[in-house]
């Protein structure tokens, strides 16, 4: 590791303990407070928060199956489920320690790098699994922002979000076209740099951009950020704390993405700023919602952790036949 990059994970590491700090400070929490909680746990629910965060990983890792299945070359080798499913706990688990955004692509790109297009099957089909969680988000937040200013509830926001979410769904045999003329028409302008070309040309004329296949993310998108909001509910559970379900669903879009943009190893400071400042925007006291965030990360990242230790080394000791392999074919016909 070169010196510019440990001074950027410092760095990256600095400005997420300063807003730590910053949110305690304002919120009158201290960390005798948050850790409380622990010794009282409802160690039930964080049983279930962890058997939720598998869940978590499995439509992660099912996303990036279908986009890698649209994306690699005859002559690369499928990778299989439960190295999918190992990767992404890996990347998951390293997302507690380094930017989010880097940590899947990581893991990816590093555990298929003898399965062929290392770089395009770990990086780019990483990003594009990932941008379709972003679009349902991004839509789900004008759900929340419309909650706020209506100073409405739960069906407030499951109204509007149930809208917005159809005409997310129903905009996709629309858009994707439109983006797959705009990669063609970027590949051969000037306005895209030269070294990114190739891999815009080869966008515009592969299977990512099919509208069955846009649809099918989405929904699982959809399914997973349903499991975000029910893995939040366990955190409730688990320190016995009074804030809403309702409250948590409408904060998790807004959650998401001050996550996704920041720079701090897995969005630490970004995530919790989020969560309380929405939560109080849903009339949740600044104490309560600081607490509830603080203790959320603690027990989300021991949850990442522990499934990656319990299931990983089960998952790479079996050996497993990819589908589709020559092999199973032949034995088949025999």
């Amino acid at each position: 590791m070169t010196f510019r990059r440990i001074t950027l994970a410092c760095g990256s590491m600095a400005v997420g303990v300063v807003l730590i700090e910053l949110l305690i400070h304002f919120s009158g929490v201290k960390w005798e407070d948050v850790l409380a909680h622990l010794p009282v746990l409802d160690w039930g629910a964080f049983l279930r928060l962890s058997a939720l965060m598998a869940v978590n990983i499995y439509l992660s890792s099912w996303k990036w199956q279908l986009v890698d299945r649209a994306s690699r070359r005859p002559t690369d080798r499928p990778v299989s489920e439960s190295t999918s499913f190992a990767l992404t706990s890996i990347g998951t688990a390293l997302g507690q320690v380094v930017p989010m955004q880097f940590a899947a692509p990581l893991a990816r790109t590093a555990g298929t790098w003898t399965y062929g297009s290392a770089i395009r099957r770990g990086t780019l089909s990483t990003f594009v699994e990932q941008a379709s969680d972003l679009v349902i988000v991004c839509f789900l937040a004008l759900a929340s922002v419309a909650t706020i200013l209506l100073h409405g509830k739960a069906w407030t926001w499951l109204a509007v979000g149930l809208v917005i979410w159809a005409m997310a769904m129903l905009s996709l045999p629309s858009m994707l076209p439109i983006l797959r003329r705009l990669a063609g028409t970027l590949a051969v302008t000037g306005y895209c740099p030269a070294r990114w070309r190739k891999a815009v040309a080869e966008l515009s004329d592969s299977r990512l951009l099919n509208v069955k296949l846009g649809r099918q993310l989405m929904a699982i998108s959809t399914l997973r950020f349903a499991v975000l909001v029910l893995m939040a509910a366990q955190t409730t559970a688990a320190i016995r704390c009074d804030v809403p379900l309702w409250c948590l669903m409408a904060a998790m879009p807004i959650v998401v993405l001050s996550s996704a943009i920041g720079i701090t190893p897995g969005g630490l400071g970004f995530t919790e700023f989020g969560y309380s400042a929405m939560l109080v925007a849903y009339g949740i006291p600044l104490s309560t919602a600081t607490q509830w965030a603080l203790t959320n990360r603690l027990l989300t990242s021991a949850a990442a952790f522990i499934v990656t230790l319990v299931v990983v080394p089960i998952l790479f000791s079996i050996r497993t036949i990819p589908a589709h392999s020559p092999d199973i074919e032949r034995s088949a016909c025999e």
